[in-house]
This record gives C-alpha cells, sequence and structure tokens, in this order.
C-alpha cells in the first residue's frame, strides 16, 4: 500500500496581470473537456507546503486531478520545477490530451516507488489573441521531502475503470540543506536564448546532462513569440531527457512576451517573476527584467531585490540571473544601463558574486566591476557572464575596456559552488573549452 506526503502545487500568481475575478475562488473543479473552458485564472489551496495554486488570465483555475484517461493519457513533455524549498520540495509538469484528468506522482527514495501524491489540472488556450490549441497541463508539487536524497518517480494516472497510464521512471535529487551539510557542494548549470535553434538546444542539453547538474537557470528567450505554443512543444520536447530529472527555474525573456505559455508551462517560487531560493551554499535570485509594468523595474523588482539580498546577507554565494545584460559587448543589444542605474546600484551594495544574463546570443565574462570602476580581482567587484547561446542566430561583438572574454558561440556555463570556492566552466556546442575562473574567499 501506498503512502501519502503532503503536497501542494503552485502555478502562476495573479497580481502579476491584475487582479483576476476567479482569484480565491474554487472555479474550474468540472476540468472535463466538454466543460466550458473559462480562462479567468483561479487559486486553489491545499495543505501542506505553505504556497498556493494560483493561474493566469488566460487558463483555467486548477483544480485536483479525476480518475479520467482519454484516448491518449500517455504523459509527454515532462519537466521538473519547484515552488517551494528546492531541499524538500520538488514540482512535475506534464502535458496530456485534453480529456485526461489523471494526475497522479508514484514516488518514493532510491528506487522505491511505493509513495503517491494527486495533482493539479488545468486547461489554456494559446496562441495570439488566444486563437490557438487549447493545451491540458498537469502539474504536482511534493513538500516534506529529505534534503540532498535522490528519489525516483512517474506521472500519469489511473481511470475509473484501473487502467493506469504512467511514464517511465526517472529520479531526482533534492538540494542539500545549508545548516544540516555546511560543506555541500552544488553544481549549476546557465544557460538561455534557444529560440529558433532547438536543435542546438537539444544537443546543448544532452552536453550539460553529461556534466551531471543538479540545478538549471535558464536566462529567458527559450522561444521566438511567447504564445507559440509550437516553439514550446520544440524547446520542452527536445529537452525532455534532461529537464524530466533536473529542475529548471527560468528568468522571464522580452520574447516570452508575459505570455499565458510561459507561466502555465514552468513550475517556478514566488510569483514567477521575482523570486529567490537558496540551493546548498548558493543563494540564488531571479529577476523578470520585462515586466508587464515598466514601472516595476524601478519598483517592486528593484524592492524585493534590495529585501532579497539583505536577508541573504549571510550565504556563502549570490549570484543574480536576469534575461537582459547590465555589461555587454553584444553588438545587437549592448549593455542595458537603465538597469545598471537601478539593480546595479543594489548588486554593488550587497557584494553580489555574479550576475549571469542573456539577451545578446554571445558568450562573454566582464571583469569585476563595481560601480562604473573596472577592478582587478573578484573582491573589487561582481563579475557579469552573459550566457546567451542556447541556439538562436548568433550576434557580433566588440570587445570594451570591461570584457575579459567574448566569443560569439553557442554555449553554456557550468559553476560549482562550495563554500569558499566557485569554479566556472564554459563550453561551447562542440564540446570544446570556451571560458573559465575561479572565485575563492573565506568564509
Amino acid at each position: 500500500m501506498r503512502s501519502t506526503i503532503p503536497v501542494a502545487f503552485l502555478l502562476s500568481s495573479c497580481a502579476a496581470l491584475g487582479a483576476l475575478p476567479a482569484c480565491g475562488s474554487d472555479a474550474g473543479d468540472d476540468t472535463g473537456d466538454d466543460a466550458p473552458l473559462v480562462t479567468d485564472g483561479g487559486r486553489f489551496t491545499i495543505d501542506g507546503c505553505g504556497f498556493d495554486v494560483v493561474t493566469r488570465l488566460g487558463a483555467e483555475a486548477p483544480a485536483p486531478g479525476a480518475d479520467v484517461l482519454g484516448a491518449a493519457p500517455d504523459p509527454f513533455q515532462l519537466h521538473l520545477g519547484f515552488g517551494g524549498a528546492p531541499a524538500t520540495s520538488m514540482a512535475m509538469v506534464w502535458r496530456t490530451d485534453l480529456d485526461t484528468t489523471a494526475t497522479t506522482v508514484r514516488f518514493g527514495v532510491g528506487t522505491a516507488l511505493d509513495q503517491e501524491a494527486t495533482g493539479v489540472t488545468y486547461r489554456y488556450i494559446s496562441g495570439l489573441g488566444g486563437a490557438g490549441d487549447t493545451i491540458r497541463i498537469h502539474e504536482a508539487h511534493l513538500c516534506g521531502l529529505t534534503p540532498d536524497t535522490t528519489y525516483s518517480y512517474q506521472v500519469g494516472g489511473v481511470g475509473a475503470d484501473g487502467t493506469e497510464r504512467f511514464s517511465a521512471t526517472h529520479t531526482f535529487r533534492t538540494a542539500p540543506d545549508r545548516v544540516a551539510s555546511p560543506d555541500a557542494e552544488v553544481v549549476v548549470a546557465f544557460v538561455g536564448d534557444s529560440r529558433g535553434g532547438y536543435d542546438v538546444w537539444g544537443n546543448l542539453t544532452q552536453a550539460i546532462a553529461a556534466r551531471s547538474p543538479d540545478l538549471i537557470i535558464f536566462t529567458g528567450d527559450a522561444v521566438t513569440i511567447g504564445q507559440s505554443q509550437e516553439e514550446w512543444d520544440d524547446f520542452f520536447t527536445q529537452g525532455e531527457d534532461l529537464l524530466a530529472s533536473v529542475p529548471m527555474v527560468a528568468a522571464h525573456g522580452n520574447h516570452e512576451v508575459n505570455a499565458i505559455e510561459y507561466y502555465a508551462q514552468l513550475a517556478m517560487p514566488g510569483d514567477e517573476e521575482d523570486y529567490a531560493f537558496d540551493f546548498g551554499p548558493l543563494h540564488q535570485t531571479v529577476l523578470n527584467d520585462s515586466p508587464a509594468s515598466s514601472g516595476d523595474l524601478a519598483g517592486k523588482a528593484k524592492s524585493f531585490l534590495d529585501a532579497d539580498l539583505a536577508a541573504a546577507a549571510d550565504a556563502p554565494w549570490k549570484i543574480v540571473s536576469q534575461h537582459r545584460s547590465l555589461w555587454s559587448s553584444g553588438t545587437r543589444h549592448g549593455s542595458d544601463t537603465t538597469l545598471r542605474q537601478e539593480w546595479g546600484v543594489v548588486y554593488d551594495q550587497y557584494l553580489v558574486d555574479v550576475v549571469v544574463s542573456g539577451h545578446d546570443h554571445i558568450f562573454e565574462r566582464t571583469k569585476p566591476i563595481r560601480g562604473e570602476t573596472i577592478g582587478a580581482t573578484p573582491a573589487d567587484g561582481t563579475i557579469y557572464v552573459v550566457s546567451g547561446g542556447a541556439g538562436a542566430d548568433l550576434y557580433g561583438t566588440e570587445p570594451q575596456a570591461f570584457t575579459e572574454y567574448a566569443e560569439s558561440t553557442h554555449s553554456y556555463t557550468i559553476m560549482s559552488l562550495r563554500p569558499g570556492m566557485l569554479s566556472s566552466q564554459s563550453f561551447r556546442d562542440d564540446g570544446s573549452p570556451l571560458d573559465e575562473f575561479q572565485i575563492t574567499k573565506p568564509q
């Protein structure tokens, strides 16, 4: 007999697109394909994890899964994320046909599958102006997990007649707890800007998988048009082998245009725009620099950033990820001086170690920078990395005085972090080494 642990669910925050009529209600419980499709968004609260399920305008309110299997119930485009602490939680997101509402995760420590949890499901209408296909999403969050532990899992469901349809068995590992394991090391992959180059993206995900990361930070622009479900299908299909075993969270890119497709298909903390979390020795902050309201850059986002970094003062390593680059020698966009004025001062104040962005389709690493002053050692400022080479057409580079190294190439970056040592290696899409650097500091 399978036991059940507390489960809760996280989708997107209503707040980012304004108050929604269904927020706080249980609207959307009837998720059958014949039910009217009401896409006002909504909220579903389940005890256990300390955060709610919230969907945005363009999607149904989330509802618990039911014992219904449609004609094509096999899960596909399975990928991991999280909405709570990554040391004790994990989220699974997958798709099926529209009629399937069975939403179950079987999981256990090691190779066991002796526990079970039920998720939520909902639909949204894709395309510009909601004129595209209707998409069924399933999402479940497991909470109360043991830190630094490998789990096996399957997703799928059981029909009313007892018929079962589940995915293949995959594994994931929870993050180490910083207090319990103060010397733990984590490996984080940084990559972004795959739009239009999904074959390259697929090859990069295989190369990234071979380096066994614990976490993936995507720096935005997964697709060219945020409302293009076909592009999202390419993105998730090409990356499924990696993303079904390693959680990925993302910084919103300008090409995502705050579309429902972005927020509906990714499970991320907080409001899924500006959020932060601890992952072993790493304190990772993620920001949306293309919000629906441009005033958020100097308002909501900056206030969040200031409070977050103030609270994380004792973290061994502080990394911020966003899409646009404060410092870039790329010939298409270059440095974003507005963000430098608004957010750069905060990075300087709280001694952020590294900022990783995209937007320019290049690789670049700057010299340490504080204010407008270029330093000689990491103690002199923040290092800015542009990792925008996940498949999109490449841009040129014109190295500046702040540039340590820049190249027009498809690439990804792997950072290993433990207290006292950050080691970064970047690789081209052909597997050759591109760049490396280390930062050491007393703890």
